[in-house]
């Protein structure tokens, strides 16, 4: 298996009563298999083990005897699905922490339990809910964001007031300043 490499990843019918089936030939890995149990990962696009972090997927043991070169597994389904739209279109989906694409979406293989949706578009609050999954259960959430409010902005206070005929002490300061300095430079002269 190679991730993006579509000839490296082999895709199996799921049939209309929800189980599938897949032969493994293991003569093609050029040995025969030791007795013990193997993990077969299931994931719906072409990913190796190392680049699962982000992807939705189910494990199934297998469990081999003597040495064998072919193992047939049946697998009863075990994932959902879940359509996401939303108002405004195209905002962000993330499932569970992880992002999964652009509204309006269609995700399967989602393992059936409970799980968690943020919708989240810049300028609207973000939409969030939680939701359970059954086997063979299409999920549809239509999510209508709303338009963040703005922050507040800041309440500044005007100066106070001068009273008629006399200078705000800010005025006075630069003036005095100066004063001073031309006092003190005509007494040198």
């Amino acid at each position: 298996m190679v991730t993006g490499v579509p000839g490296s990843f082999t895709r199996v019918e799921v049939l209309t009563d929800g189980t599938w089936s897949f032969t493994w030939d293991t003569r093609s890995l050029g040995r025969v298999l030791d007795a013990g149990t193997y993990v077969i990962y299931i994931v719906e696009e072409p990913r190796s083990l190392p680049d699962l972090d982000d992807a939705v997927y189910a494990t199934q043991p297998v469990t081999f005897g003597a040495p064998v070169e072919t193992v047939t597994v049946t697998v009863a389904e075990t994932t959902g699905s879940l359509a996401v739209d939303s108002s405004p279109g195209m905002s962000r989906v993330s499932l569970d922490g992880h992002p999964v694409g652009i509204t309006p979406l269609v995700l399967s293989g989602i393992p059936a339990g409970f799980h968690t949706v943020v919708i989240s578009h810049e300028g609207y609050a973000d939409y969030r809910t939680n939701f359970t999954v059954l086997v063979g259960e299409r999920r549809e959430i239509n999510a209508s964001l709303e338009p963040a409010t703005p922050a507040p902005l800041p309440v500044s206070t005007p100066p106070a007031p001068t009273p008629p005929g006399r200078l705000a002490l800010s005025t006075l300061m630069p003036l005095a300043a100066a004063a001073l300095a031309i006092l003190g430079f005509r007494e040198r002269s």
